[in-house]
């Protein structure tokens, strides 16, 4: 097992972080920008002329590839370089050990109301907890962002695990309940408590876990179902060995199918029998990850949590509610283990913004001369384009600033703590409240226009309450330049992966570059035209609007409100100063000059598919040092858990605590690497 999660190449933080910032901040050209705004901040012209003529004569599936490492020895060395940097700045990501679930080893009851998709997460990120559980004797499970229960009632129903699931949305918890009678029976077995998960409810769900994991008498065979016909025939003679010994009724009936068949053991006399419950359990689950807590339960509770480790897990745990997960872990000494994927790292919260300074100099929108067909001649009609100011766009358009004194940064964030403790805490809980697990079930989120809206006049200046998280990045980015850690660089890490990329097919290449330089034009005219483009819907244009321009165009005008930022009136007035008409004669005319570059678009999104992994891997390294900062005896891995054709965001952060039970006591008390000298 790792002590650090860093590059193989690498062999601490510090050095590791140095690199990865000084790469983003080489290629912060390739990403630090909204992607509608491609044009408008020219930056199509900044990739260099050797690359494009060099990436212009891919294949598809040279193109596709790209993303995965391939390179050529005759590509220019700065290309080259680009490539390497990126493959070393990776981290190691091993796989799962032990047993793997498929969706179809699930019953019904488990499938009902599932996509694949769902299935194929909850059963492969259950096998690695279960493994992780059963090498570490734990049997509880705490299950943060729990949403509607599924892969807490599989980790029971499968495997036996008591099951606390915490979630932010009070509908979110009768369903998962409702969900949960129709899978098991036994009181307590898997329970969902509204909770607002931050580091600020610590004591609440200490309180919870007190209440909830404590052991209770109800006979519930669910986790004695393996997956195996071989381990079924076992595990049903098993039962019929042990049943039949205690009742005069045989048990074939029960198990000629598999399912959850939780209810009270009863004696002869029809009282609940403690013993019967305690038999069936050793012997029926001597194999799982249940036996070994039951001689624990006559103990006074305090006791028992003692000896009852729990496992923290999460699937698909969005911004802030995975670090605020991890510190959980820090902070509740009962949590020995933690299982996590996280997901949706733009949705990080700010912690304040400044307007960054403009750069002074000429901001074109590139125009491209249709006749323009091989590889060279594109280049130079791109910068002929750029000279020639087509589209008349003002000498002082905005472009990301990257000389932004980052003292000003640092400055401005340590006065905002200082002045509003209180307002952050209760933010945090406000926050958490629609973050959890992922969305609301429209699909927004809390904060959304404070998240995605641009200055106007120019890109802010990003600090955020979690990114960078470990002293270690907090102290390098306070000595070198930083601006380029804003929303987009988090949007990157958030997007799909090179492996789903791999597939794609020319069609779907050119399918995509439509839609990125469609709305890329209809950027450049909001930008020309002053107008404000207001979202009516969460997309602005459906996916399934990508066959061709026109039908692009007739659907963002339906699904964006226009509105004219020089006309003075109403707000429905303001929606009713633009001719519809004359904004799709605008636009078409837009098009015509800029459709030539959509192969363009598609290899600016090839170089951002390469700097993907690096960022991604740099925000789970940022919390794998600080949780490593703040305990001693750490394990700490990254494993890809699921398919990253079916789930992209399929890397799940495996810590295990190392240790004594009484090096385990001290975790609460956030014991340091200093601190652990004592205990050596």
């Amino acid at each position: 097992m790792n002590a650090m999660l860093v590059p193989p190449s690498y062999t601490n933080y510090n050095t590791y972080f140095c690199d990865a910032l000084k790469y983003l901040r080489d290629y912060s050209w390739l990403y630090n920008f909204p992607i509608t705004k491609i044009l408008v901040n020219n930056v199509l012209s900044k990739i260099p002329d050797d690359w494009l003529e060099t990436l212009l004569q891919l294949t598809n599936e040279e193109l596709n590839q790209l993303p995965l490492g391939l390179v050529k020895d005759d590509w220019p060395l700065s290309l080259l370089e680009f490539c390497h940097r990126s493959q070393a700045l990776r981290l190691h990501i091993e796989s799962p050990t032990g047993d793997q679930m498929e969706p179809r080893d699930l019953p019904d009851k488990l499938r009902r109301g599932l996509t694949s998709k769902k299935q194929h997460e909850i059963c492969r990120l259950g096998a690695l907890i279960h493994h992780v559980c059963h090498e570490q004797k734990i049997t509880r499970v705490l299950d943060v962002g729990a949403g509607l229960g599924y892969l807490g009632q599989m980790l029971h129903y499968y495997y036996g695990y008591k099951v606390l699931g915490l979630e932010s949305r009070q509908d979110r918890v009768n369903a998962a309940t409702l969900r949960q009678k129709g899978m098991c029976q036994s009181v307590g077995a898997v329970t969902y408590v509204p909770c607002n998960i931050s580091i600020y409810s610590a004591d609440t769900i200490r309180r919870e876990m007190r209440e909830r994991l404590s052991l209770e008498t109800n006979l519930c065979t669910c986790g004695v179902h393996k997956t195996k016909t071989q381990e079924r025939a076992e595990l049903n003679h098993s039962i019929t060995s042990v049943f039949n010994q205690n009742h005069s009724k045989p048990i074939s009936r029960y198990r000629s199918k598999l399912g959850c068949k939780c209810k009270v053991n009863t004696n002869v006399e029809g009282k609940p029998s403690n013993k019967d419950s305690y038999d069936l359990k050793t012997s029926t689950l001597r194999d799982n990850t249940l036996d070994s807590s039951f001689e624990h339960d006559r103990k006074p509770l305090d006791d028992v949590l003692q000896t009852l480790p729990t496992c923290l897990v999460g699937l698909h745990v969005c911004g802030d509610l995975a670090v605020d997960a991890i510190k959980l872990f820090v902070e509740i000494p009962e949590l020995r283990s933690l299982v996590l994927v996280p997901c949706c790292y733009h949705r990080i919260g700010l912690s304040c913004t400044s307007k960054q300074t403009h750069i002074g100099g000429s901001t074109k929108t590139i125009g491209v001369n249709s006749s323009l067909g091989k590889s060279r001649e594109m280049v130079d009609g791109i910068k002929r384009y750029v000279r020639k100011s087509e589209l008349g766009i003002s000498e002082t358009a905005s472009v990301p600033n990257c000389q932004t004194n980052t003292n000003i940064i640092k400055s401005e964030s340590e006065t905002f703590k200082k002045e509003n403790i209180t307002g952050d805490v209760q933010g945090d809980k406000s926050f958490h409240r629609e973050l959890c697990p992922a969305f609301a079930s429209d699909g927004n989120c809390i904060h959304r226009e404070a998240v995605e809206k641009d200055d106007e006049e120019g890109e802010l200046q990003e600090t955020f309450h979690n990114f960078p998280l470990s002293s270690s990045l907090k102290q390098l980015v306070t000595r070198v330049e930083s601006d380029y850690l804003r929303r987009p660089l988090l949007r990157l890490a958030s997007q799909e992966t090179a492996t789903r990329w791999q597939h794609l097919t020319k069609k779907e290449h050119e399918e995509h570059s439509l839609h990125v330089m469609a709305r890329a034009v209809l950027e450049v005219f909001a930008h020309k035209d002053n107008v404000f483009l207001q979202k009516k819907h969460r997309r602005g244009v459906r996916k399934t609007q990508l066959s061709n321009f026109k039908d692009f165009i007739q659907d963002a005008l339906e699904r964006y409100e226009l509105i004219n930022k020089t006309t003075v009136g109403s707000s429905e007035q303001l929606r009713n100063t633009m001719d519809i008409s004359d904004v799709r004669r605008k636009v078409s005319e837009l098009w015509e000059s800029h459709k030539e570059m959509c192969r363009v678009a598609e290899i600016l999104t090839a170089l951002q598919m390469v700097l993907q992994p690096v960022i991604e891997h740099l925000i789970i390294s940022d919390r794998a040092a600080d949780l490593e900062d703040r305990v001693f005896g750490l394990s700490c891995n990254l494993l890809r858990v699921m398919t990253e054709e079916i789930s992209p965001r399929c890397l799940a952060m495996d810590i295990l605590l190392q240790g004594s039970p009484d090096h385990f006591a001290t975790k609460g008390t956030v014991m340091t690497r200093e601190d652990s000298s004592e205990h050596q």
